[in-house]
């Protein structure tokens, strides 16, 4: 029998603002993000950052091993250090295949 849906669910939807820091901030602290099956078997999962900002945020995994119907893995996402003052964003995005999809966007602001 195949499943009637395939899919994840993650624990964060919308948009997550990290605190904003002052330039020379030392590193922040990660944001947590669990990953729940929500359908059939996800297989091998892609974690990506996308948009404009993608390129000043950290993830802890690229990939995520196929998680069991009700099961969880965790990954986490953070600014990188030493950015100068602005604003900057990203959209999350876990994939995977049979059309699986989820994602978030992250925000954060460095002032003077």
């Amino acid at each position: 029998l195949k499943p009637d849906k395939y899919g994840v669910t993650l624990s964060k939807t919308g948009k997550y603002t990290f605190k904003s820091a002052k330039v020379g901030y030392r590193k922040q602290n990660a944001y947590s993000v669990k990953v729940t099956n929500a359908g059939g078997p996800t297989g091998k999962l892609k974690v990506t950052l996308s948009g404009s900002g993608s390129k000043y945020f950290k993830l802890s995994k690229t990939t995520i091993n196929s998680i069991a119907l009700n099961g969880s893995d965790s990954f986490t996402v953070k600014p990188a250090a030493g950015l100068k003052a602005g604003t900057y964003k990203a959209t999350v995005k876990v994939t995977g295949s049979n059309k699986i999809s989820a994602s978030f966007t992250v925000s954060f602001t460095v002032k003077k």
